[in-house]
Protein backbone atom coordinates (compact mmCIF):
# COMPACT_ATOMS: atom_id res chain seq x y z
CA UNK A 1 0.00 0.00 0.00
CA UNK A 2 1.20 3.70 -1.09
CA UNK A 3 2.61 5.57 2.15
CA UNK A 4 0.48 8.80 2.39
CA UNK A 5 2.08 12.36 2.48
CA UNK A 6 0.72 12.57 6.20
CA UNK A 7 2.49 9.64 7.43
CA UNK A 8 5.41 10.25 5.57
CA UNK A 9 5.70 13.91 7.39
CA UNK A 10 4.71 11.84 10.65
CA UNK A 11 7.88 9.39 10.21
CA UNK A 12 9.83 12.57 9.09
CA UNK A 13 9.19 14.52 12.64
CA UNK A 14 10.20 11.16 14.19
CA UNK A 15 13.43 11.15 12.65
CA UNK A 16 14.27 15.06 13.08
CA UNK A 17 13.04 14.72 17.02
CA UNK A 18 15.98 11.57 17.56
CA UNK A 19 18.37 14.24 17.40
CA UNK A 20 16.92 16.77 19.78
CA UNK A 21 14.84 14.49 22.19
CA UNK A 22 15.90 10.99 21.51
CA UNK A 23 13.67 9.86 24.44
CA UNK A 24 10.46 11.23 22.79
CA UNK A 25 11.69 9.65 19.32
CA UNK A 26 12.34 6.67 20.82
CA UNK A 27 8.91 6.25 22.09
CA UNK A 28 6.95 7.43 19.05
CA UNK A 29 8.90 5.02 17.25
CA UNK A 30 7.48 2.19 18.99
CA UNK A 31 3.74 3.39 18.28
CA UNK A 32 1.71 2.30 14.76
CA UNK A 33 0.37 4.99 12.73
CA UNK A 34 -3.27 4.75 11.49
CA UNK A 35 -4.85 7.02 9.44
CA UNK A 36 -8.41 7.17 10.59
CA UNK A 37 -10.60 10.40 9.61
CA UNK A 38 -13.71 8.95 11.44
CA UNK A 39 -11.76 8.54 14.56
CA UNK A 40 -11.08 12.08 15.19
CA UNK A 41 -10.12 15.95 13.20
CA UNK A 42 -6.85 16.21 14.84
CA UNK A 43 -4.68 13.18 16.75
CA UNK A 44 -4.32 11.59 19.90
CA UNK A 45 -2.78 8.75 21.10
CA UNK A 46 -5.45 5.28 20.62
CA UNK A 47 -4.50 1.32 21.18
CA UNK A 48 -5.28 -1.11 18.72
CA UNK A 49 -4.66 -4.19 18.10
CA UNK A 50 -2.16 -4.76 21.64
CA UNK A 51 -0.19 -1.32 20.72
CA UNK A 52 -0.28 2.02 21.53
CA UNK A 53 -1.40 3.97 18.32
CA UNK A 54 -1.28 7.58 16.94
CA UNK A 55 -4.61 7.79 15.31
CA UNK A 56 -4.90 10.75 12.85
CA UNK A 57 -6.57 12.70 10.88
CA UNK A 58 -4.35 13.84 7.33
CA UNK A 59 -6.46 17.22 6.61
CA UNK A 60 -4.54 17.99 10.15
CA UNK A 61 -1.21 16.55 9.79
CA UNK A 62 -0.15 17.77 6.03
CA UNK A 63 -0.74 21.91 6.41
CA UNK A 64 2.06 21.86 9.84
CA UNK A 65 5.50 22.43 9.32
CA UNK A 66 7.66 19.82 10.63
CA UNK A 67 8.12 22.08 13.52
CA UNK A 68 4.47 22.38 14.31
CA UNK A 69 4.07 18.35 13.75
CA UNK A 70 7.28 17.68 15.90
CA UNK A 71 5.57 20.09 18.39
CA UNK A 72 2.12 17.95 18.56
CA UNK A 73 4.05 14.80 18.48
CA UNK A 74 6.36 15.90 21.63
CA UNK A 75 3.06 16.92 23.06
CA UNK A 76 1.06 13.64 22.29
CA UNK A 77 4.32 11.53 24.17
CA UNK A 78 4.37 13.83 27.34
CA UNK A 79 0.55 13.05 27.86
CA UNK A 80 2.00 9.55 27.89
CA UNK A 81 5.01 11.19 30.45
CA UNK A 82 2.84 12.67 32.82
CA UNK A 83 0.61 10.02 33.37
CA UNK A 84 -2.67 11.40 31.48
CA UNK A 85 -3.24 7.53 29.74
CA UNK A 86 -4.35 6.84 33.46
CA UNK A 87 -8.29 6.16 34.21
CA UNK A 88 -9.33 8.95 36.33
CA UNK A 89 -12.92 10.26 37.30
CA UNK A 90 -13.15 14.29 38.56
CA UNK A 91 -16.46 16.09 38.85
CA UNK A 92 -14.88 18.82 36.18
CA UNK A 93 -13.94 16.96 32.75
CA UNK A 94 -13.06 20.60 31.47
CA UNK A 95 -10.86 21.59 33.94
CA UNK A 96 -9.09 18.09 34.06
CA UNK A 97 -7.78 18.55 29.96
CA UNK A 98 -6.77 22.01 30.58
CA UNK A 99 -5.04 20.87 33.13
CA UNK A 100 -3.28 17.78 30.68
CA UNK A 101 -2.54 20.34 27.98
CA UNK A 102 -0.37 22.69 30.60
CA UNK A 103 1.71 20.00 31.74
CA UNK A 104 2.14 18.69 28.19
CA UNK A 105 2.58 21.60 26.48
CA UNK A 106 5.19 22.91 29.68
CA UNK A 107 7.88 20.19 28.40
CA UNK A 108 7.56 21.18 24.84
CA UNK A 109 11.06 22.74 23.64
CA UNK A 110 10.66 26.28 22.56
CA UNK A 111 12.31 25.26 19.16
CA UNK A 112 9.33 23.51 18.26
CA UNK A 113 6.19 26.16 18.24
CA UNK A 114 3.24 24.16 19.13
CA UNK A 115 0.50 25.44 16.19
CA UNK A 116 -2.25 27.62 16.80
CA UNK A 117 -3.20 29.43 20.28
CA UNK A 118 -2.63 26.20 22.91
CA UNK A 119 -3.19 26.88 27.10
CA UNK A 120 0.16 27.34 28.04
CA UNK A 121 1.95 27.56 31.85
CA UNK A 122 2.38 31.79 31.18
CA UNK A 123 -1.39 32.30 31.11
CA UNK A 124 -2.25 31.00 34.28
CA UNK A 125 -0.45 33.34 37.11
CA UNK A 126 -1.51 31.00 40.04
CA UNK A 127 -0.07 27.96 38.66
CA UNK A 128 3.60 27.38 39.08
CA UNK A 129 6.33 25.84 37.36
CA UNK A 130 6.68 21.85 37.72
CA UNK A 131 3.44 20.90 39.48
CA UNK A 132 1.88 17.64 38.67
CA UNK A 133 -1.53 17.52 36.44
CA UNK A 134 -3.65 16.52 39.88
CA UNK A 135 -1.96 19.62 41.56
CA UNK A 136 -3.31 21.59 38.49
CA UNK A 137 -6.70 20.71 38.32
CA UNK A 138 -7.26 21.13 41.89
CA UNK A 139 -6.46 24.89 41.19
CA UNK A 140 -8.08 24.98 37.78
CA UNK A 141 -11.60 22.78 39.39
CA UNK A 142 -13.69 25.90 40.94
CA UNK A 143 -12.29 28.46 38.18
CA UNK A 144 -13.13 26.61 34.99
CA UNK A 145 -16.04 26.62 33.95
CA UNK A 146 -17.63 22.54 33.22
CA UNK A 147 -18.94 23.69 29.74
CA UNK A 148 -15.12 25.51 28.58
CA UNK A 149 -13.92 24.04 25.45
CA UNK A 150 -9.80 24.47 25.77
CA UNK A 151 -7.99 25.01 22.58
CA UNK A 152 -6.29 21.43 22.00
CA UNK A 153 -3.79 20.33 19.09
CA UNK A 154 -4.93 16.96 19.99
CA UNK A 155 -7.78 14.24 20.64
CA UNK A 156 -8.58 13.64 24.41
CA UNK A 157 -11.26 10.96 23.53
CA UNK A 158 -8.93 8.57 22.11
CA UNK A 159 -7.12 8.37 25.57
CA UNK A 160 -10.50 6.15 25.80
CA UNK A 161 -8.50 3.56 23.57
CA UNK A 162 -5.47 2.51 26.16
CA UNK A 163 -7.86 2.96 29.32
CA UNK A 164 -10.29 0.60 27.95
CA UNK A 165 -7.43 -2.10 27.29
CA UNK A 166 -6.85 -2.06 31.45
CA UNK A 167 -4.07 -3.91 32.68
CA UNK A 168 -2.95 -4.77 29.10
CA UNK A 169 -2.67 -0.96 27.92
CA UNK A 170 -0.74 -0.09 31.26
CA UNK A 171 1.71 -2.47 30.35
CA UNK A 172 2.25 -1.51 27.18
CA UNK A 173 2.88 2.40 28.12
CA UNK A 174 5.39 0.87 30.31
CA UNK A 175 7.42 -1.16 27.71
CA UNK A 176 7.42 1.99 25.38
CA UNK A 177 8.48 4.36 28.37
CA UNK A 178 11.09 1.70 29.33
CA UNK A 179 12.66 0.75 26.38
CA UNK A 180 13.13 3.96 24.99
CA UNK A 181 15.01 4.89 28.63
CA UNK A 182 17.22 2.32 28.68
CA UNK A 183 18.87 3.19 25.26
CA UNK A 184 19.52 6.45 26.56
CA UNK A 185 23.48 7.57 27.35
CA UNK A 186 23.84 8.40 30.69
CA UNK A 187 24.46 12.56 29.20
CA UNK A 188 20.93 12.21 27.33
CA UNK A 189 19.30 11.23 30.58
CA UNK A 190 20.85 13.98 32.58
CA UNK A 191 19.60 16.49 29.94
CA UNK A 192 16.22 15.49 30.33
CA UNK A 193 13.78 18.26 32.59
CA UNK A 194 13.28 16.10 36.37
CA UNK A 195 9.80 15.52 35.61
CA UNK A 196 10.41 13.49 32.53
CA UNK A 197 13.61 11.72 34.16
CA UNK A 198 11.57 10.51 36.57
CA UNK A 199 8.90 9.24 34.51
CA UNK A 200 11.63 7.06 32.67
CA UNK A 201 13.21 6.11 35.80
CA UNK A 202 10.36 5.11 37.26
CA UNK A 203 8.83 2.56 33.80
CA UNK A 204 12.57 1.23 34.17
CA UNK A 205 12.77 0.72 38.28
CA UNK A 206 12.32 -2.84 39.26
CA UNK A 207 13.61 -4.61 36.15
CA UNK A 208 16.10 -7.55 36.44
CA UNK A 209 19.43 -7.29 34.42
CA UNK A 210 19.88 -10.99 32.15
CA UNK A 211 23.01 -11.94 29.88
CA UNK A 212 22.16 -14.27 26.62
CA UNK A 213 21.32 -17.98 27.52
CA UNK A 214 21.42 -21.00 24.98
CA UNK A 215 18.05 -22.56 24.04
CA UNK A 216 18.47 -26.35 24.50
CA UNK A 217 15.02 -27.65 23.59
CA UNK A 218 14.12 -29.24 20.04
CA UNK A 219 10.87 -27.00 19.69
CA UNK A 220 10.03 -28.03 16.62
CA UNK A 221 9.54 -31.27 17.91
CA UNK A 222 8.03 -31.06 20.78
CA UNK A 223 5.41 -28.16 19.97
CA UNK A 224 4.20 -31.21 17.06
CA UNK A 225 4.40 -33.34 19.67
CA UNK A 226 2.06 -31.33 22.27
CA UNK A 227 0.19 -29.09 20.24
CA UNK A 228 0.01 -30.15 16.50
CA UNK A 229 -1.08 -28.57 13.81
CA UNK A 230 -2.03 -25.60 15.24
CA UNK A 231 1.36 -24.36 15.22
CA UNK A 232 2.48 -25.07 11.42
CA UNK A 233 2.99 -22.66 9.10
CA UNK A 234 0.16 -21.64 7.13
CA UNK A 235 -0.80 -21.43 3.26
CA UNK A 236 -0.88 -18.59 1.79
CA UNK A 237 -3.15 -16.91 -0.14
CA UNK A 238 -1.62 -13.72 -1.64
CA UNK A 239 0.18 -15.60 -4.40
CA UNK A 240 -1.74 -17.11 -7.07
CA UNK A 241 -2.06 -20.83 -7.06
CA UNK A 242 -0.32 -22.56 -10.11
CA UNK A 243 -3.37 -23.87 -11.41
CA UNK A 244 -6.14 -21.54 -10.82
CA UNK A 245 -4.21 -18.13 -11.25
CA UNK A 246 -7.79 -16.42 -11.37
CA UNK A 247 -8.45 -17.59 -7.94
CA UNK A 248 -6.18 -15.35 -5.34
CA UNK A 249 -7.40 -15.10 -1.79
CA UNK A 250 -9.39 -17.79 -2.17
CA UNK A 251 -7.72 -21.29 -3.14
CA UNK A 252 -3.82 -21.09 -1.32
CA UNK A 253 -0.81 -20.97 -3.37
CA UNK A 254 2.43 -22.72 -2.78
CA UNK A 255 5.04 -20.29 -1.01
CA UNK A 256 8.66 -21.31 0.12
CA UNK A 257 7.64 -19.62 3.71
CA UNK A 258 3.78 -18.82 4.98
CA UNK A 259 3.04 -16.53 7.96
CA UNK A 260 4.80 -17.75 11.26
CA UNK A 261 2.77 -19.13 13.60
CA UNK A 262 1.73 -16.72 16.68
CA UNK A 263 3.39 -17.43 20.53
CA UNK A 264 2.21 -15.41 23.27
CA UNK A 265 5.03 -16.32 25.69
CA UNK A 266 4.24 -15.16 29.74
CA UNK A 267 7.33 -14.57 31.70
CA UNK A 268 6.75 -15.59 35.46
CA UNK A 269 9.00 -12.65 36.78
CA UNK A 270 7.87 -13.22 40.31
CA UNK A 271 10.55 -13.81 42.92
CA UNK A 272 11.24 -17.13 43.04
CA UNK A 273 12.57 -17.08 39.59
CA UNK A 274 16.10 -16.81 39.52
CA UNK A 275 18.20 -14.99 37.30
CA UNK A 276 20.01 -17.78 35.66
CA UNK A 277 16.36 -19.78 35.40
CA UNK A 278 15.23 -16.70 33.63
CA UNK A 279 18.49 -16.62 31.07
CA UNK A 280 17.50 -20.01 30.12
CA UNK A 281 14.27 -19.03 29.24
CA UNK A 282 15.47 -16.27 27.25
CA UNK A 283 17.77 -18.57 25.64
CA UNK A 284 14.90 -20.67 24.64
CA UNK A 285 12.83 -18.28 23.10
CA UNK A 286 15.91 -16.79 20.98
CA UNK A 287 16.07 -20.42 19.33
CA UNK A 288 11.96 -21.04 19.29
CA UNK A 289 11.93 -17.56 17.51
CA UNK A 290 13.81 -18.37 14.40
CA UNK A 291 10.33 -20.33 13.64
CA UNK A 292 7.35 -18.49 15.33
CA UNK A 293 6.51 -15.02 15.71
CA UNK A 294 6.75 -14.12 19.89
CA UNK A 295 5.01 -11.64 21.55
CA UNK A 296 6.85 -11.38 25.09
CA UNK A 297 4.13 -11.09 28.60
CA UNK A 298 5.98 -10.37 31.61
CA UNK A 299 3.85 -10.57 34.67
CA UNK A 300 3.98 -11.38 38.36
CA UNK A 301 0.52 -10.82 39.82
CA UNK A 302 0.22 -8.26 36.92
CA UNK A 303 1.16 -8.11 34.00
CA UNK A 304 4.13 -5.66 33.71
CA UNK A 305 5.24 -5.47 29.75
CA UNK A 306 4.10 -6.27 26.30
CA UNK A 307 6.05 -6.20 23.74
CA UNK A 308 7.19 -8.09 20.30
CA UNK A 309 9.91 -10.43 20.73
CA UNK A 310 13.13 -8.95 18.27
CA UNK A 311 16.43 -9.90 20.13
CA UNK A 312 17.93 -11.64 22.99
CA UNK A 313 16.11 -10.34 25.92
CA UNK A 314 18.26 -8.67 28.48
CA UNK A 315 15.69 -7.18 31.49
CA UNK A 316 13.03 -8.73 32.98
CA UNK A 317 10.21 -6.72 35.00
CA UNK A 318 8.34 -7.87 38.44
CA UNK A 319 9.99 -9.68 41.15
CA UNK A 320 6.77 -9.74 43.25
CA UNK A 321 4.11 -12.77 43.89
CA UNK A 322 3.08 -15.10 41.09
CA UNK A 323 -0.67 -15.24 39.94
CA UNK A 324 -1.84 -16.85 36.22
CA UNK A 325 -5.22 -15.21 36.46
CA UNK A 326 -3.89 -11.74 35.08
CA UNK A 327 -2.70 -13.71 31.98
CA UNK A 328 -6.31 -15.47 31.06
CA UNK A 329 -7.61 -11.34 30.54
CA UNK A 330 -9.67 -11.39 27.13
CA UNK A 331 -7.99 -8.02 26.51
CA UNK A 332 -4.52 -9.83 26.41
CA UNK A 333 -5.74 -12.77 24.08
CA UNK A 334 -8.36 -10.41 21.84
CA UNK A 335 -4.92 -7.47 21.34
CA UNK A 336 -2.84 -10.86 20.15
CA UNK A 337 -4.71 -13.65 19.00
CA UNK A 338 -1.95 -16.13 19.48
CA UNK A 339 -2.04 -19.93 18.14
CA UNK A 340 -0.57 -20.52 21.59
CA UNK A 341 0.26 -19.09 25.03
CA UNK A 342 3.53 -20.21 26.30
CA UNK A 343 3.62 -19.43 29.95
CA UNK A 344 7.12 -19.68 31.12
CA UNK A 345 7.35 -20.65 34.96
CA UNK A 346 8.08 -22.26 38.24
CA UNK A 347 4.39 -23.13 38.84
CA UNK A 348 3.65 -21.74 42.17
CA UNK A 349 0.34 -19.68 41.68
CA UNK A 350 -3.27 -19.48 41.11
CA UNK A 351 -4.49 -20.35 37.72
CA UNK A 352 -7.75 -20.74 38.00
CA UNK A 353 -10.21 -23.19 37.00
CA UNK A 354 -11.36 -21.96 33.67
CA UNK A 355 -9.55 -23.18 30.78
CA UNK A 356 -8.46 -20.50 28.82
CA UNK A 357 -9.73 -20.85 24.82
CA UNK A 358 -6.39 -20.34 23.10
CA UNK A 359 -4.50 -23.53 23.80
CA UNK A 360 -1.85 -23.07 26.92
CA UNK A 361 1.60 -25.24 27.04
CA UNK A 362 3.55 -24.66 30.65
CA UNK A 363 6.97 -24.27 30.36
CA UNK A 364 8.24 -25.41 33.65
CA UNK A 365 11.58 -25.03 35.19
CA UNK A 366 13.60 -28.06 36.78
CA UNK A 367 11.96 -28.37 39.81
CA UNK A 368 8.60 -26.10 38.85
CA UNK A 369 4.97 -27.87 39.10
CA UNK A 370 2.26 -27.87 36.72
CA UNK A 371 -0.04 -24.94 37.98
CA UNK A 372 -3.39 -26.35 36.31
CA UNK A 373 -4.93 -29.81 35.71
CA UNK A 374 -5.25 -28.43 32.14
CA UNK A 375 -2.54 -27.43 29.81
CA UNK A 376 0.14 -29.59 28.17
CA UNK A 377 3.45 -29.17 30.33
CA UNK A 378 7.10 -29.24 29.06
CA UNK A 379 9.80 -29.81 31.90
CA UNK A 380 13.38 -28.00 31.76
CA UNK A 381 16.51 -29.83 32.19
Amino acid sequence: MKQSRAKGKILMSVDMLARSMPFHSGILSRWQLVEDKSATKTAGIGFRRGKLTLVFNPDFIEPLSLDHLSAVLCHEVNHLLCGHLEPVTVANRSARILAEEISSNEWVPSEYPLPGTPPILADFDFLSPNESTEQRYEALKDVIPVDFVATTCDDHSLFDEVVNAGSLGKAVVATSIASSWGKLSAEQKKALPQHLRDAGQQAAEDTLALSPGTGKLNWKQLLRLYVGKALERRPTFNRPPRRFPSMTGIIPGRARHGSKPKILCCIDTSGSMTKHLLEQISGELTKLSRSHQITICEFDTKVHRVYEYRQAITSLKGRGGTSFLCLWESSLSQAHKPDLILVCTDGGGPAGDTIPKTKVLWLLTPNGKKPAVWGKCIQMT
